[in-house]
């Protein structure tokens, strides 16, 4: 039993050092929150889409992103493959190469109580926050996770099988989803971006999540 546990911890950490990368040049003031990114597949990456800097990724767009807490942090150069505010999703496809970590399956149905891995960036470090579906309301789940400025476009890993749940929005009060003033969460929670109208974005050859081509 002890294996088990420690061979998850090292696939989590796997995932933790080869998944996320930002908008956020290398140079950049480490107190400057980072724009996350996350890796999907072997060519796809997908972060959020409000912000003054996202908001002008448009189809079509080339962008760099940066490799975060790997060796090596040349950039990447993707293309915007599309961008939707009314998911608050960018859809990026990389020009060359791949990536060689990345979720090894998407969930397609999620639950009240899944419990999940936030995996984000914090500061000048990676970050893994632990949490479970509260609420599933309309087109976004809430996830009781502490998130913090910074932590949008984070990736949402079932903590099961860390499979691609979907990925961060931003944050919420508790308070404010009931109408009882006993709310058993009253820090900032998590609002999630389901995996589906993600991967909806995406042409349907490319909604893939190939575990024969991961590490994992």
């Amino acid at each position: 039993m002890k294996n088990f546990y420690e061979n998850r911890k090292k696939k989590l950490q796997i995932l933790v050092n080869g998944i996320l990368f930002t908008t956020n040049h290398p140079s950049d003031d480490v107190e400057i929150p980072r724009r996350c990114v996350t890796a999907i597949n072997s060519t796809t990456a997908v972060t959020y889409s409000h912000g003054n800097l996202h908001s002008t990724y448009k189809e079509g767009k080339e962008v760099n992103i940066y490799p975060f807490g790997q060796e090596d942090d040349k950039p990447i150069t993707v293309t915007v493959l599309d961008s939707n505010e009314n998911v608050d999703v960018v859809i990026f496809r990389r020009k060359e190469g791949e990536f060689l970590i990345f979720p090894p399956s998407i969930v397609s149905e999620v639950f009240t109580g899944d419990e999940y891995f936030a995996v984000g960036i914090s500061g000048n470090k990676p970050t893994v926050n632990v949490g479970n579906i509260k609420k599933i309301c309309g087109k976004f789940y809430f996830g009781s996770s502490d998130t913090k400025l910074g932590d949008s476009g984070a990736a949402v890993l079932s903590k099961n099988k860390f499979a691609f749940m979907g990925m961060i929005k931003g944050r919420v009060s508790f308070e404010n989803l009931n109408s009882t003033k006993k709310a058993a969460y009253h820090s900032p929670g998590a609002v999630i971006i389901p995996s589906i109208p993600i991967l909806s974005l995406m042409p349907e050859n490319e909604v893939k999540c190939d575990i024969s081509a991961s590490i994992l």
